[in-house]
């Protein structure tokens, strides 16, 4: 006689979960003083952000797209996955006002390091609210954690020490509800994050452009695509 299915059902308590994020090298998160005191550094910090006032709400936004086809009028024979996003939902109760800062600059594409990366001392609150030029790319075609990404990697980290944690390799504050606060009361930080499953074009060397799709001239005609296969949404890790 087989062996009963592993059933791993309980329920499941969730308190408060501590928020760190992570953004990219000499931004806005890699230069707060006190927090990053190393400012030579080749690799930007892991911060706190702080702890939420009660759980975090995860909502998947998946797309599907129908296929129709003539014989079956106007009822699918089949549904094509068609991507999708992942909006994160938290209030802040105890939390680091400059880190929040540095998160929006970054979330506004980097107005820390676009109006005054020589300011690097004075703290990323001179700047969150400030604009970067529009249009600028969030991701800026480069790596995540490099310099020139501003998009931000969130962990949630559950104070169920049996969850594994939950992240967010490419996030940025949207809204709404973002509502930031002021007052001498107790404070809460209400956060709409925004995930996406973030791929960097390619690189044509000959033209040195980058390319969402199509073709480039590299020794005659090379075709150029973004993949989403394999593309990261969130990922479960206890690192």
């Amino acid at each position: 006689m087989a062996p009963p299915p592993i059933n791993f059902r309980n329920l499941q308590l969730f308190g408060g979960a501590l928020v760190k994020v992570r953004g990219g090298l000499f931004g806005a998160l890699d230069r707060i003083v006190g927090i990053n005191p190393d400012q030579n550094s080749l690799e930007s910090p892991v911060l706190e952000l702080g702890i939420t006032d009660e759980p975090p709400l995860l909502v998947p936004e998946f797309n599907h797209q129908d296929l129709i086809v003539d014989d079956f009028g106007i009822s699918p024979p089949e549904t094509l996955w068609n991507g999708s996003i992942v909006r994160l939902w938290m209030k802040l109760a105890h939390y680091d006002p400059n880190v929040l800062d540095a998160c929006l600059a970054e979330s506004m594409a980097g107005s820390w390091e676009e109006i005054a990366p020589q300011n690097i001392f004075n703290g990323p609150a001179l700047t969150a609210g400030t604009f970067a030029p529009v249009g600028t790319p969030m991701g800026g075609y480069s790596p995540l954690y490099s310099s020139g990404c501003h998009y931000i990697t969130v962990w949630l980290i559950p104070s169920n020490p049996d969850v594994l944690p939950y992240r967010f390799p490419a996030c940025y504050l949207t809204g709404p509800p973002l509502e930031l606060p002021v007052g001498t009361d107790r404070s809460i930080a209400t956060c709409n994050w925004k995930a996406i499953p973030y791929v960097i074009p390619p690189f044509d060397t000959a033209s040195q452009k980058f390319y969402l799709s199509g073709q480039a001239p590299t020794l005659g005609i090379k075709n150029f695509e973004l993949i989403s296969s394999g593309a990261i949404l969130w990922d479960r890790t206890s690192g």
